[in-house]
């Protein structure tokens, strides 16, 4: 079976609807992998999304599933049920999932904050963001209890959070300061599974076999 880098297998991953295999994971540091069987039908030359429903009645899925491992180099941390549902899986160097990995800094308000102050940070941070990250909030609770001081920590957050925070702040003239701004670095992989269950490593590689696209799978019958 072929084994390639994931950043060269994008058609493997997305909404895959894959049928669990097996996987191998143990400690930190280790080499690990995953296992899921199904078939890529939309990475066929043949395939027109319009015939969706159609293609999908016309394919033989025992004969065109196949598995596809996935290799986790450099294993760091990871969250996996026994039997997870592998629905939607994908790999990324960009989720808040990483931003604890990433390096941290303390911001501080320079000013009193108002509870509208607050508010309006809260809505700009949430912004910036995105939908799911559970630091939508960051800082909200020091304002809470300090926004009346001339100045407060805010708190120590990983960049990603801090940058938001910061410019923020920045859009909405409200004063701050750090004692340290963090800096940049080159994050780990996440291979994401269905939302609820992650897998961090230095980098991934994907083994699988070539996959079949017969003719009369794409074709009006």
């Amino acid at each position: 079976m072929r084994r390639r880098n994931y950043k060269e297998c994008d058609f493997l991953f997305g909404h895959v609807d894959a049928d669990f295999v097996s996987t191998h994971l143990q400690s930190p540091g280790d080499v690990a992998k995953i296992t899921a069987s199904y078939y890529p039908f939309w990475s066929a030359p043949q395939y027109n999304p319009e015939r969706y429903n159609e293609v999908l009645r016309n394919i033989d899925w025992e004969i065109a599933k196949k598995p596809v491992t996935i290799h986790a180099i450099g294993l760091i941390d990871f969250r996996l049920s026994s039997n997870p549902d592998v629905t939607d899986w994908w790999i990324t160097r960009d989720h808040w999932l990483l931003w604890e990995l990433e390096d941290k800094g303390n911001i501080a308000s320079n000013g009193p904050m108002s509870l509208t102050d607050a508010k309006n940070l809260a809505v700009g941070v949430a912004a910036k963001l995105g939908e799911g990250s559970p630091w939508s909030h960051a800082g909200l609770d020091a304002v809470y209890r300090w926004g009346d001081k001339q100045s407060f920590s805010l708190g120590t957050f990983p960049r990603s959070v801090y940058m938001a925070i910061a410019a923020t702040m920045k859009e909405l003239s409200l004063p701050y300061f750090s004692s340290h701004e963090p800096e940049p670095k080159a994050l780990p992989a996440i291979l994401i599974i269905d939302e609820s269950n992650y897998i961090i490593a230095s980098d991934f590689e994907v083994e699988f076999e070539e996959f079949e696209h017969k003719p009369e799978w794409f074709t009006s019958s």
